[in-house]
């Protein structure tokens, strides 16, 4: 069905004014998850691929088609700038993504869902800027991931696996030159190693990925399934590896740590088999 044009939907305003806060800290997002801030309803985007149809402001054209005659639909200018609804459809029917522009900016709420009609992802936008809280879910509706934004160019990020667990924690920075995000640079000198949001250990990074990999899955296992009695003497032998291999990841025996490493995860993989470690 091709759409025709009408009022201006808001639908999506009161959800973006509860999420549009300013970025806190990783400890602030590991007590409040996205979810919190209604990540939910289709809005306006369900009522059209119901059959509705898509409500633009004044002074705006519709253009586009919902299925099977197209796949998106938006509300723009004479000049072209996106104002408005946005919605995107996949082939057979139902909603893929719905946004909403104002003069010709992201602004408010954006998300993208899995065919079967969960929520994927959301974002949220000022002025075209990343702001406040995002998350992603994975397929079964646990949550993936979630960013604070304490600015366009910085923000906190917290991971889970599928069953729910954290993974990990960072403050990352963002690098236009990449373009590409990177972990900020907070680290003690000398230390290997900090305590996160979750109070779980995050290891800093050797740049050897058999080594990463070993830090990672060994202080994962550490938290997860060490009595807390031995918990303490394992980190910090972990941590003094990690250091050694940082050092000498400067120089030019990478290729030496990189068999090192291998050799440790496989031997960590075998002491730790029967506390349940996942490798």
């Amino acid at each position: 069905m091709v759409l025709r044009a009408g009022l201006w939907s808001l639908a999506l305003a009161s959800t973006s004014a509860a999420c549009n806060g300013a970025g806190g800290s990783l400890e602030t997002l590991a007590s409040s998850p996205v979810s919190a801030c209604g990540a939910g309803g289709r809005g306006w985007a369900a009522s059209i691929a119901a059959g509705e149809p898509l409500q633009c402001p004044p002074e705006t054209v519709l253009v586009g088609a919902t299925p099977p005659v197209g796949t998106s639909a938006w509300c723009e200018r004479v000049d072209g700038t996106r104002h408005g609804p946005f919605a995107e459809f996949f082939p057979l029917g139902g909603v893929r993504t719905q946004a909403e522009y104002r003069e010709g900016r992201l602004a408010g709420v954006w998300q993208e869902y899995y065919e079967g009609g969960q929520l994927r992802e959301e974002r949220h936008y000022a002025d075209g800027e990343s702001v406040g809280r995002w998350g992603t879910w994975y397929p079964n509706g646990a949550r993936q991931s979630e960013h604070d934004y304490a600015s366009p160019q910085e923000r906190s990020v917290l991971a889970f696996d599928v069953d729910g667990a954290p993974t990990h924690a960072v403050t990352e920075v963002f690098d236009p030159s990449g373009p590409r995000w990177t972990e900020k640079d907070t680290w003690d000198t000398g230390k290997a190693s900090r305590t996160d949001a979750f109070g779980g250990l995050v290891i800093r990074r050797v740049g050897v990925s058999p080594c990463d990999e070993y830090a990672t899955k060994f202080s994962r296992c550490i938290r997860d399934h060490v009595p807390e009695a031995a918990q303490g003497s394992m980190r910090d032998a972990l941590e003094a590896s990690v250091r050694g291999w940082h050092e000498a990841a400067r120089g030019i025996r990478r290729e030496q740590i990189a068999e090192d490493c291998r050799a440790a995860l496989d031997a960590a993989q075998q002491a730790t088999s029967d506390m349940g470690c996942r490798w």
